[in-house]
């Protein structure tokens, strides 16, 4: 979240930022040093930020203290001395996570979660709370949803849209209305379901992440597992009506591929953040501006810094292949997976093209290199968990198909012809193979034993 000031207070998972000790909450200048004396010091994770114009930031996640001061997953901090105000606590009872804060079009706060009750009140997983005094819960704005709400968007008459993981709402005059993942609601009165506003039918889309209203009158939804069609192909980013029951819009498709993790707007364009590394065949790491007709813009591209590590395994001659979370490696594009020379330098030639993520890799007899993760494609080829790679350029090897069905977490050569593969799965190409454990022959077809 930004201040009027251009001060950013960023929230997660963390315990240091820039050498200052700082537990999951930070407030950093525009020139991007910390603040040394905001430290508020919530106990747990961070999940929301929202700061309104009257310089207070309320704050979401998993906490149970904050700044010294007792609140379960919510509280209200000055922007000033990082102080938590003593009297605004609507306190959600038996609450897992707040994950969504958003201004109401009346100056109220959306709060979003899963929880079962806040402010004293029975109201489940969504409220409308005051931004002062103690923080009062509208006891009329009760749409109820059954589960979790994790995302909020306000449109410019007040109308509410969420998702989330939920399948009903509350009617106003009684009974409940079944919905999934997304839906539209009022911002007044009761906060009653629009009912016949549901792009999906009904459908269950369960890995719905962020929602966005667009000035254009279309409402931008992002999925984190490619579970849309859009104008006939899946897409991970759609775009659907605000008005009418909400049909999507089959002739916008950005192609985005990665798991789109933030939805917002500047200068007309669609910023979409996240773990991306591609749209319409460009590359994007982390970050991409869409223009209206879903093409990329030029100007934009941000790579993602750092990384992570899963797996190293020792070729005989020396050179290394590593697999993790990173989009760069010494100036070459390596989406996850890479070989290091016998110098340390990346080799060129060898650069396998997959979507999924790789946890574990082996060696065959031939000195060719066994993959196992979540694989879904490696070079255009369609894999399942496990893939033999050409030990010249990283190409999938198309004859051996042992298509584990669920993920590979370990891998282990005999040095003799087989592979051990272990992880999450239960059976090779619909017949049944014992659970988790498997032996792979490592030429040939790849025959399970």
């Amino acid at each position: 979240a930004v201040d009027g000031d251009g001060n950013v207070y960023a929230g997660g998972e963390f315990t240091h930022v820039d050498g200052y000790a700082r537990r999951n909450l930070v407030k950093i200048l525009p020139t991007g040093a910390v603040v040394p004396g905001w430290d508020p010091s919530p106990d747990q994770m961070v999940e929301a930020i929202l700061v309104n114009a009257a310089g207070d930031a309320f704050v979401g996640g998993r906490f149970d203290n904050i700044g010294g001061q007792i609140r379960s997953r919510l509280a209200k901090v000055s922007t000033g001395a990082g102080t938590v105000d003593p009297q605004w606590n609507p306190a959600p009872a038996n609450a897992i996570t707040i994950l969504a804060l958003r201004p109401s079009h009346d100056g109220a706060l959306y709060v979003g979660g899963q929880y079962a009750g806040i402010g004293g009140l029975a109201q489940r997983n969504i409220a409308k709370v005051s931004m002062s005094g103690i923080g009062v819960v509208d006891p009329q704005w009760d749409p109820s949803p059954d589960s979790t709400v994790s995302d909020i968007a306000v449109a410019a008459d007040g109308t509410v849209f969420v998702t989330g993981e939920f399948g009903n709402f509350r009617r106003a005059f009684g009974g409940l209305w079944f919905q999934r993942n997304l839906a539209k609601l009022s911002g007044t009165g009761s906060g009653s379901i629009i009912e016949g506003w549901d792009p999906f039918n009904f459908a269950q889309v369960t890995s719905l992440r962020r929602v966005a209203v667009g000035a254009d009158g279309w409402l931008y939804v992002s999925d984190s597992l490619a579970s849309f069609f859009s104008g006939g192909t899946s897409s991970q980013l759609i775009r659907v009506s605000q008005t009418g029951t909400g049909p999507i819009d089959p002739s916008w498709n950005p192609q985005v591929e990665g798991t789109p993790y933030t939805l917002s707007f500047a200068d007309g364009n669609l910023l979409v953040g996240g773990g991306l590394y591609k749209t319409a065949d460009q590359v994007r790491l982390g970050f991409v501006a869409l223009n209206a007709d879903a093409s990329p813009e030029a100007a934009f591209d941000a790579e993602a810094p750092g990384g992570a590590i899963f797996a190293v395994g020792a070729q005989p001659d020396g050179r290394l292949i590593v697999a993790g979370q990173f989009a760069k490696a010494d100036g070459y594009l390596r989406l996850g997976l890479l070989r290091l020379n016998a110098d340390g330098s990346v080799d060129a030639g060898w650069n396998p093209s997959y979507k999924g993520l790789v946890r574990a890799i082996a060696f065959a007899t031939d000195g060719s290199a066994i993959v196992g993760g979540y694989l879904s494609e490696i070079g255009g080829q369609s894999v399942n968990a496990i893939e033999k790679l050409s030990s010249v350029d990283g190409a999938a090897d198309p004859d051996w198909t042992p298509d584990l069905e669920g993920g590979v977490l370990a891998l282990a050569s005999d040095n003799a012809g087989f592979i051990y593969a272990g992880g999450l799965f239960n059976h090779n190409s619909g017949t049944q193979y014992p659970r988790n454990l498997v032996s792979i022959s490592d030429y040939g077809t790849g025959e399970v034993d």
